[in-house]
């Protein structure tokens, strides 16, 4: 015992902070503590505990296994669009539609300076939803209208103007979030805007250049001219032209 006592409790109050900086301090509290009283002892010294220790651990779980369901999660993706596609070439670029919009996430959360937590956390399994659905809207347009540049052309005109009114209303509804007093969610609904437009983006211009880009280079290597890219359904541009003569 010291001077009566059995237990001595101290007591840290942090207000809220970028979890990045908390654990810096954690990590200095831990090192003060950790000495102990070298003239005592019998008196043992345990590391910080409590609701922000507990915070930190909670986070670097999330964090580390973030970056393995992510990837799992594309996989099952990969194969499931296979089969809804019946096409392997077609589910792999809507996945690296998907996948562009998801590693903006951390360049983001780096570059603005928002630590992973639990509502962060949360925000990669949305934009997963909200691109594979905006991705698969162009994709089953463009089998409808044929791969063709004049099909590839009406999808981004008709779909992608419906995506387009779809993401306004979306981010338009998310904008009541930055009004709310805790910055954890504040930051939660700012990402989810900025990346719920940039799945616009992907889905309305990245896919179709992709597959535009593809063809074109299946065409020439294949020798079958080029592949148009305007509004006629045209494929295959010959080199050689027949005149008509009406008589």
């Amino acid at each position: 015992t010291l001077g009566g006592e059995t237990q001595t409790l101290v007591y840290v109050n942090q207000p809220y902070i970028n979890l990045g900086d908390a654990g810096k301090l954690r990590d200095q509290i831990d090192s003060i503590l950790a000495p102990g009283f070298p003239n005592l002892p019998e008196v043992k010294v345990s590391k910080l505990t409590g609701g922000l220790p507990l915070s930190l651990d909670i986070n670097e779980g999330i964090h580390s296994a973030q970056a393995d369901a992510t990837i799992m999660t594309m996989f099952v993706l990969l194969i499931v669009m296979s089969f809804l596609f019946r096409s392997p070439r077609l589910a792999f670029f809507t996945m690296v539609a998907v996948g562009a919009v998801v590693l903006w996430q951390p360049l983001l959360m780096r570059g603005g300076n928002v630590n992973v937590n639990v509502f962060t956390a949360m925000v990669s399994t949305i934009v997963f939803g909200i691109g594979v659905d905006d991705s698969i809207h162009i994709v089953d347009r463009i089998r409808e209208e044929k791969e063709t540049p004049g099909g590839i052309v009406k999808t981004v005109q008709r779909t992608g103007q419906t995506i387009f009114e779809t993401t306004a209303t979306t981010c338009a509804g998310l904008a009541a979030g930055l009004l709310v007093d805790i910055p954890g969610l504040r930051n939660f609904f700012l990402l989810m805007m900025i990346l719920i437009t940039l799945a616009l983006f992907t889905s309305s211009i990245l896919l179709p250049a992709m597959l535009v880009g593809w063809n074109s280079f299946v065409y020439r290597v294949t020798g079958r001219g080029e592949y148009q890219d305007f509004e006629r359904d045209i494929v295959v541009a010959e080199s050689h032209s027949l005149d008509a003569v009406l008589e």
